[in-house]
């Protein structure tokens, strides 16, 4: 019996990774400076330099918190997930 390939293996963790690493690093945070234009993501590490505009708060957040960092982070816990699995016998028999 074969394997189905599960949904995150499509995801490609090498070159995710390489844009993480090659993307400003932060602490990123979203705020409103200029009120008139919106509010904006901004990165620490290059002294409060804008990142992108917004125009809704919540995509602001989410942009903020997706930052390199995070995206490093996670990408560790999934190939240390996937290292775990690989270590495990597949038994089609067993669920």
């Amino acid at each position: 019996m074969e394997r189905k390939e599960e949904k995150n293996e499509k995801i490609n963790l090498t070159e995710l990774k390489k844009l993480a690493l090659a993307a400003t690093p932060g602490p990123w945070e979203s705020g409103i400076r200029l009120q008139q234009h919106g509010g904006y993501v901004f990165a620490d590490a290059l002294g409060g330099a804008c990142l992108a505009q917004y125009l809704q708060p919540s995509n602001a957040n989410y942009i903020a918190t997706a930052n390199p960092n995070t995206v490093l982070a996670l990408i560790e816990a999934v190939e240390t997930m996937r290292a775990v699995l690989s270590s495990y016998a597949y038994d089609p028999f067993c669920y």
